[in-house]
C-alpha cells in the first residue's frame, strides 16, 4: 500500500519527470529522483521506488498542513477573479465558447482520449460560474485579450490538483486507505468525464430507453428523437468550425485561377476583382452566411444551435439553463445542473459548449425526467435492471460460448442474475444498473463512496460468493428459475474452475480496479477470499467485442486480471489499459527486471483501441483493430 506522502507521486508521476533532473538506469528509458523516491520509465510502463520513512510521512504532512490553507485561498481568489473580469468587460458567452474551443476541440488524428483528460473541467467551471448571475449584470462586449482566460483557468486547473493532493496529505483524520480513497475518489470526480466511447452510450440508451418510449413521448420525445437532437447539434457546431473555411478557402482557389486565366488574356489587374465579383456572383452572396459564421469562430456564435426539423426544441428546452438559475454554486465541488442541463438558453438563442454531456449523460439527463408516477407505471427500475442483467449475459457469452442461464433461485431465497456454463468452467455473473451518486456538495465524500460501492459492487461480489458456496456444499445442487422449475443442476466434481464476475453501470475506476486497497479501507466489506472480476458494463462492451469467440483468451485474460488483483500489481488507471497491454504481451505480467519496484502503473496501452473506435465512428481515417499480438489456444 502507498502511502499518503506518495498520493502525489503516484497520480503526477509521468508529467512530473523532468529532462533537466533526469538520472539514467539501465532498466529504464529514464529516471527521475524525487527525495525518498525515484520513478522510471519503461516506454508506457512507470516504476516507483519508495524509501520513504516514518519521519518522512510526518515532515510532508506538516507541510501540507500549513499550505492548504492558503492554497484555499489562492483557488478562492482564482475563481472571484474570473467572475469579476467577465462582469465588468466580457460578453459571458464569449469567454465559455472561447475555453471550450481551447479544451474540447481536438483533432482525433494527432490527439489522443488521455491527452485531453482533465481539460472540460475548465470550460465547466467558467459556464458555472456565469450562470450565476442574470444576464442583465453582463454589460460588456469585449473580446479583446479573451485568451486571458485560459490562462486564468489553467492556473485555476493546476491550483485545483494542488490543492486535492495537500488535502489529501494534510486530514489527519483519515487513514493512509482513506486518503488515498478520497483523493481517487475526488479527482475522479473532477477531471475524469466518461466511462465509455460515444457509440456505446448511443448503444445502451436505445436499447434500455426503447423499452419505456410511451413514457418518453408524453415528455414529448423519443429516445431515437433524442439522439437525431443531439446529432444535428454536433453536426451544426462541426460545420462552424469546418465548412466556412473550407468553403472560403475553396472561393479563394477559384478567385486565383480566375485571375490567372484573366491575365493571360490581358485583363487590366484593376478589372479583375470586379469581374470575378459579377462572375461569382450568386456563389459569393450565399457565402455572406458562412463569412458570418467565420467571424464567429471560437466565440458563441460557434456553438448557437438552430433550431431545424432534425431538432426537438421541446427537448431542447428541458435540456437547457438560464442566467441566474445556478446562484448556489460557489467552487468546482459544488452541486451544479449543467451536467444534465449543459445547454444555455438566452435571449431566446440556445447555446451548446459541453456537447459530450449530451452523449455521456443520456442515462441520467433522461432519469431525471421521469417522475416517480413514471418510474411506478412502467416499472421502470425492474425493466432497468432487467436489461442491464440481459445484456451482461449476453456480453460475456459472445466470448465464452457456453449454456448461459439467467434470474435463477436457490434455497433461502437467494437469487444470482445468470450462470455461464462451459465444460468445466462456470462463470458466476451479477449484475447492477443503478447509477452511483455524484459527490458534489457532501459533506462526507467517503460515507457516501462506501454506501454506493457496498450497493453496487460489494453485494453483488457477496452474491456470487453465495452461489459459490452453495455449490461448493454439496455434491449436486439445483438452481431453479423464478417460476419454481429446476433448469440447472451442478455436479462439484464436474467443475474445474469458478469464477466470480461482477458488472456495473458505472466505472468506480481504482476501487474496481483495485480490490486490496477496498479491503485496506473498509475491512470485511467483500467477505469472499476468492477475487472477483468487477468491470463496467461499458468496458464489457469492448472486451466482448475485441474477444468475441476467442474463449480461450478471454479466460486467459481474466486469469490474468484476478492474478493482478490478488497482487494489486501491475496498477492501471483504466480497465481498457489492462485490456491493451494484454494485446500486446499476452499476458498481464511485468518485466522481470521491473518486478523490484514498490508499484508499477501501466498507462496508455488504451490508445490503439481509442484510435479502432475512433476510426469506427469516422473520425480518423484508419486504424488496425487491435489483436492479440501472441495467440493463445
Amino acid at each position: 500500500m502507498v502511502s499518503k506522502g506518495e498520493l502525489l507521486v503516484r497520480n503526477e508521476m509521468v508529467s512530473r519527470i523532468s529532462s533537466s533532473e533526469i538520472q539514467r538506469d539501465h532498466k529504464y528509458d529514464e529516471t527521475f529522483e524525487l527525495g525518498p523516491i525515484t520513478l522510471g520509465r519503461k516506454g508506457n510502463i512507470v516504476s516507483v521506488k519508495s524509501e520513504y520513512k516514518k519521519k518522512d510521512i510526518e515532515e510532508t504532512r506538516r507541510e501540507a498542513k500549513k499550505q492548504l490553507p492558503l492554497v484555499r485561498i489562492d483557488i478562492e481568489e482564482g475563481l472571484k477573479e474570473i467572475e469579476r473580469l467577465i462582469l465588468e468587460a466580457y460578453d459571458p458567452l464569449d469567454v465559455v465558447a472561447y475555453l471550450s474551443s481551447k479544451n474540447m476541440l481536438i483533432d482525433p488524428e494527432a490527439d489522443t482520449e488521455s491527452s485531453f483528460e482533465g481539460k472540460q473541467l475548465l470550460p465547466e467551471i467558467v459556464q458555472n460560474i456565469v450562470l450565476k448571475n442574470d444576464l442583465k449584470k453582463y454589460t460588456g462586449g469585449e473580446r479583446k485579450d479573451i485568451d486571458k482566460f485560459h490562462e486564468l483557468t489553467s492556473n485555476l486547473s493546476l491550483k485545483l490538483n494542488a490543492y486535492l493532493f495537500i488535502e489529501a496529505l494534510a486530514r489527519e483524520d483519515l487513514t493512509l486507505a482513506e486518503g488515498e480513497v478520497y483523493f481517487h475518489v475526488v479527482s475522479s470526480f473532477l477531471w475524469v468525464r466518461g466511462d465509455a466511447y460515444p457509440q456505446h452510450y448511443r448503444e445502451v440508451s436505445l436499447e434500455l430507453f426503447s423499452k419505456i418510449n410511451n413514457v418518453l413521448k408524453n415528455k414529448g420525445y423519443t429516445i431515437e428523437e433524442y439522439w437525431a437532437t443531439v446529432d444535428e447539434i454536433d453536426r451544426q457546431i462541426h460545420y462552424n468550425f469546418n465548412e466556412p473555411i473550407k468553403k472560403l478557402r475553396l472561393e479563394h482557389a477559384r478567385f486565383i485561377e480566375f485571375a490567372d486565366d484573366e491575365m493571360k488574356k490581358g485583363t487590366n489587374p484593376r478589372e479583375i476583382v470586379g469581374k470575378y465579383r459579377q462572375d461569382a456572383a450568386e456563389r459569393i452572396k450565399s457565402l455572406q452566411s458562412d463569412l458570418k459564421k467565420l467571424s464567429e469562430i471560437a466565440l458563441k456564435g460557434s456553438f448557437e444551435i438552430e433550431i431545424k426539423n432534425e431538432i426537438n426544441q421541446k427537448l431542447v428546452d428541458s435540456l437547457s439553463m438560464e442566467f441566474g438559475e445556478n446562484r448556489q454554486w460557489t467552487n468546482p465541488l459544488d452541486k451544479s445542473d449543467i451536467a444534465i442541463k449543459p445547454i444555455i438558453r438566452a435571449d431566446e438563442k440556445y447555446y451548446c459548449f459541453l456537447t459530450p454531456h449530451l452523449i455521456r449523460n443520456v442515462i441520467p439527463i433522461i432519469e431525471s425526467q421521469l417522475t416517480q408516477s413514471d418510474r411506478e407505471n412502467t416499472a421502470y427500475s425492474d425493466i432497468k435492471g432487467d436489461y442491464f442483467e440481459t445484456k451482461t449475459i449476453q456480453l460475456l457469452n459472445k466470448m465464452i460460448r457456453g449454456k448461459a442461464y439467467l434470474n435463477l433461485v436457490y434455497p433461502k431465497g437467494n437469487e444470482i442474475d445468470g450462470i455461464i456454463v462451459l465444460d468445466d468452467i462456470i462463470l458466476l455473473i451479477e449484475a447492477k444498473g443503478k447509477k452511483k451518486r455524484i459527490i458534489a456538495g457532501v459533506n462526507d465524500v467517503l460515507e457516501l463512496t462506501k454506501e454506493d460501492f457496498i450497493a453496487h459492487i460489494a453485494e453483488a461480489c457477496n452474491q456470487t460468493k453465495r452461489a459459490l458456496e452453495y455449490i461448493q456444499s454439496k455434491e449436486e445442487v439445483e438452481f431453479r428459475d423464478r417460476n419454481g422449475t429446476v433448469t440447472l443442476k451442478i455436479r462439484k466434481d464436474k467443475i474445474r474452475k469458478f469464477y466470480q464476475i461482477n458488472v456495473c453501470l458505472d466505472n468506480f475506476s481504482k476501487l474496481a480496479l483495485d480490490i486490496n486497497l477496498v479491503k485496506a479501507w473498509i475491512p470485511d466489506v467483500i467477505k469472499t477470499k476468492d477475487y472477483p472480476w468487477v468491470v463496467s458494463v461499458y468496458d464489457l462492451i469492448i472486451i466482448s467485442d475485441l474477444l468475441e469467440k476467442e474463449t480461450a483468451a478471454f479466460i486467459t485474460y481474466l486469469d490474468e486480471r484476478l492474478k493482478v488483483a490478488e497482487i494489486s500489481s501491475p496498477e492501471a488507471l483504466d480497465e481498457i489499459d489492462y485490456l491493451g497491454y494484454f494485446f500486446e504481451n499476452g499476458s498481464l505480467d511485468m518485466p522481470r527486471d521491473l518486478k523490484t519496484a514498490n508499484s508499477t502503473l501501466i498507462i496508455g496501452f488504451s490508445e490503439k483501441i481509442d484510435r479502432w473506435y475512433s476510426y469506427l465512428r469516422g473520425e480518423v481515417a484508419g486504424a488496425e483493430r487491435p489483436v492479440l499480438k501472441k495467440r493463445i489456444s
